[in-house]
């Protein structure tokens, strides 16, 4: 007879393929004939949390679990699942216990960081989100992410670090973000750039537009209302840009500038 083991790669091979029905198919031939095989419950579980079959992914990583205790990835897939799940507190203490069993276990310490989130405690949260960034964790969600932790705890030399690392990204949501921080920092130059980068993309919005008239007029940018009306969008859109600008116009009117004495003294 065939073995478990040449069932279990076979299904490796299939799911690295993303044929996963056929992948499911094979991993179920390797446990009937090797019960006690903790890879292939864990590459089982695997399969069904990635159809959303959670609970039945939970069961195949208690067991992956029970024949293998001390390994750090089906623990971690526990957690997950149990995150999913909404278990937040099983899930906490099983993403603890995988980083317990393997320390520099970034995808553990990020799970971590975002139950801790959940729960408000945002300084062990950060601390999590800096010890998954540290063990190597990079991706995208991620930083976005961190970023939103480390202005929540008011740590801005952090957010700059995590800005910088993902500002060559081509994803609309950095390109938000980075904008929204630019404005924050009063650079709207730089926001303006990177909100002009978000209007190229097809999923960009009118929230998105308005950003970008915003931090246009608010560098200084003339003829705004042509640039406007030659915007290839619907015309109701472009009329509710004009009348966004015509508030910003009255609002300006009603301000003071601020000037600084040394920098820009009162002539």
């Amino acid at each position: 007879p065939e073995s478990a083991e040449r069932f279990f790669f076979e299904a490796l091979n299939f799911y690295q393929q993303n044929e996963k029905g056929r992948s499911l198919v094979a991993v179920d031939e390797a446990i009937k004939r090797k019960p006690w095989f903790a890879r292939a419950w864990n590459l089982k579980g695997l399969l069904l949390s990635e159809a959303d079959r959670l609970p039945e992914a939970m069961t195949c990583f208690q067991k992956a679990i029970e024949l293998g205790p001390y390994h750090p990835t089906c623990v971690y897939n526990l957690a997950s699942v149990m995150y999913r799940l909404g278990m937040q507190q099983e899930a906490l203490r099983t993403a603890r216990r995988a980083t317990y069993l393997k320390p520099n276990l970034a995808e553990a310490h990020y799970l971590q960081g975002l139950l801790l989130r959940d729960e408000g405690d945002f300084n062990e949260s950060a601390k999590s989100f800096e010890s998954a960034l540290v063990y190597g964790e990079e991706s995208t969600r991620f930083i976005l992410d961190y970023i939103q932790i480390a202005e929540t705890v008011g740590n801005d030399e952090k957010v700059l670090d995590l800005c910088k690392r993902i500002e060559n990204r081509d994803d609309p949501e950095v390109f938000r973000t980075l904008a929204r921080i630019h404005i924050k920092h009063g650079e709207y130059g730089k926001a303006a750039y990177m909100m002009g980068r978000v209007l190229q993309k097809p999923e960009a919005n009118l929230g998105d537009r308005k950003i970008y008239v915003f931090t246009l007029f608010k560098s200084g940018v003339r003829d705004l209302q042509i640039r406007i009306r030659r915007m290839t969008i619907l015309d109701r859109e472009k009329e509710a840009l004009l009348s966004y600008l015509q508030e910003l116009e009255e609002n300006r009117s009603r301000t003071v500038d601020v000037r600084d004495p040394i920098l820009n003294p009162v002539l």
